[in-house]
C-alpha cells in the first residue's frame, strides 16, 4: 500500500504526540479508515524512525524514537533531573502552569509512577551513593539485591563504574564472581561505600552487552526469528530497542535478528506467541524452548 495522504500521517503522528496518546478507534475515526490502515500507519512510522509504545488500549510516540531524540537533545533532561523538576512541580501551588509542567514531564519521561513515591526515594538515595562511589573509585555492598535471573535476595559486593539507562542501571564489577554486570538500581534495598576497599580491578571494567530483553552479560547467542504482524507489533511495544532489529520480509512476516546474553527474555516472549513465530536460528534457544515446553507440560 502506498502513502495517499500526507497530511493523514501528520495527524496520526499529532495525535500520537499527545499527553493522553490516543487509541485505534480514534485514529480510525480520524482517518475514516479501517484497523488495517491504522496498523499501516503505524508501521510506516516505526519503519521511519518512530519507536510507537502501547499502554493499555492508548498508543504514543515514544520520546525515545530516534527522530524525536534528535529534536530535543540539547534540552533533554536524565530521569533523575525531571523527578526533581516534578516534585517541584508538585509542591509548587496548584495552577494551570504547575500542572501543564506536570503533565508534560510524566509524558515525556514516564516518571509518575516514580514521583513522590517511596521507591524513587530509594532509588535517589540509592543513585547518590553509587555517584559517591564511583566518583571515589570506592567499593560498595548493594543490600538485599533481587536477582530475577538467579532469583534469589543476596548481597553483592562490587566496584560501580559507570551509570547508565537513564540512571536506573548501574554497571559493576562484581567481585566475588570477577564478572562484570548491569545491576536494577530499584532492586537494591541500599548502598552501603566501603571506607577502606578501593577499586582493585579497574583494568576489568567495562560495559556489559546488554540485549534488546533487557538481559546483561559477556556471553552472546545469535538468534533469528520471523514474526508475523501480531508478534512484530508486540515486540515493537514491548521491546522498542528491537526496532533497530526488525526487516521486513514481506507483508506480513517480518525478520528479527540480534543477539541476546540469555534465554529468558527472548523464551519468554516466543513461547507466549509460538504459533505466530518460526525459530530458524540457533540451537540453544530451541533447546531451551523444547525443555521449558516439557517443564510446563510436566506440571
Amino acid at each position: 500500500m502506498s502513502l495517499q495522504s500526507p497530511a493523514n500521517l501528520l495527524r496520526v503522528i499529532r495525535r500520537l504526540t499527545s499527553p493522553a496518546g490516543t487509541t485505534l478507534d480514534e485514529l480510525m475515526r480520524l482517518l475514516d479508515s479501517t484497523r488495517r490502515t491504522v496498523f499501516y500507519y503505524l508501521q510506516l512510522l516505526r519503519d521511519n524512525g518512530f519507536t510507537i509504545l502501547h499502554r493499555g488500549d492508548r498508543y504514543y510516540i515514544s520520546t525515545d524514537s530516534e527522530f524525536i531524540s534528535d529534536l530535543v537533545n540539547d534540552v533533554s533532561f536524565s530521569e533523575s533531573e525531571a523527578v526533581y523538576l516534578y516534585r517541584l512541580a508538585s509542591g509548587a501551588e496548584r495552577s494551570p502552569l504547575s500542572e501543564s509542567v506536570r503533565a508534560k514531564l510524566e509524558r515525556f519521561y514516564d516518571i509518575s509512577i516514580f514521583a513522590g513515591q517511596p521507591l524513587h526515594d530509594r532509588m535517589a538515595h540509592n543513585v547518590e551513593r553509587l555517584c559517591y562511589a564511583i566518583e571515589h573509585k570506592r567499593a560498595a555492598l548493594l543490600l538485599d539485591y533481587m536477582s530475577a535471573h538467579s532469583r534469589t535476595v543476596q548481597n553483592r559486593l562490587v566496584e560501580p563504574y559507570a551509570l547508565s539507562n537513564n540512571d536506573t542501571d548501574v554497571e559493576c564489577y562484581e567481585i566475588t564472581t570477577h564478572r562484570n554486570k548491569t545491576f536494577k538500581v530499584a532492586r537494591m534495598r541500599d548502598v552501603i561505600i566501603s571506607d577502606h576497599l578501593k577499586w582493585g580491578h579497574e583494568a576489568d571494567h567495562h560495559h556489559p552487552y546488554t540485549d534488546v530483553f533487557n538481559f546483561s552479560g559477556e556471553i552472546r547467542h545469535h538468534v533469528v526469528l520471523v514474526l508475523g504482524v501480531l508478534s512484530a507489533n508486540l515486540l515493537h511495544e514491548e521491546y522498542p530497542r528491537a526496532a533497530t532489529c526488525l526487516h521486513r520480509v514481506d507483508d506480513s512476516h517480518w525478520r528479527f535478528e540480534t543477539d541476546v546474553t540469555s534465554y529468558i527474555g527472548i523464551g519468554r516472549f516466543a513461547m507466549g506467541l509460538m504459533g505466530d513465530i518460526e525459530v530458524v536460528a540457533d540451537d540453544g534457544l530451541r533447546d531451551y524452548l523444547h525443555q521449558r515446553a516439557r517443564e510446563i507440560l510436566a506440571k
